[in-house]
């Protein structure tokens, strides 16, 4: 695990200025008539431009990644691999509905989570897994 990136993309969440008109929990990257949308992972082209681009398909890919998983999947691919986590722990920190909070810490998120409470389950999983391995 990338602790010091999730917490950086966290302390964005919390305080930083997005590179989105909005957050929208439910979307990587948007465009709507009234400014575009997104999510965590959707941010990681702002939060760490050296690393992420928004591909032709305006999707946050991380420029490392394999894409063995069709064009959504090279998104997940890209969390997986840029924070070094499972595919069961990106779903856990960025897909609506897919925590398992027993497990890793934080709370249930619906589509219309916020910033912050998104930021708060990164939060708990960095802690968790920390405490976890000492």
């Amino acid at each position: 695990m990338h602790a010091e990136r999730l917490l950086k993309l966290a302390q964005h969440l919390e305080t930083g200025k997005l590179g989105h008109d909005r957050f929208d929990f439910n979307y990587y990257n948007a465009k709507f008539n009234c400014g575009t949308a997104g999510c965590a992972i959707g941010e990681c082209p702002t939060v760490f431009p050296d690393d992420w681009i928004l591909s032709g398909a305006d999707l946050p890919i991380y420029r490392e990644a394999r894409y063995d998983c069709g064009l959504h999947g090279t998104v997940c691919e890209s969390g997986m691999a840029f924070f070094e986590i499972s595919r069961l722990v990106y779903e856990h920190l960025f897909i609506p509905l897919g925590q398992r909070a027993g497990q890793f810490g934080g709370e249930t998120l619906t589509r219309s989570a916020t910033k912050e409470q998104v930021a708060a389950n990164i939060r708990a999983f960095v802690a968790k897994a920390v405490a976890d391995a000492t």
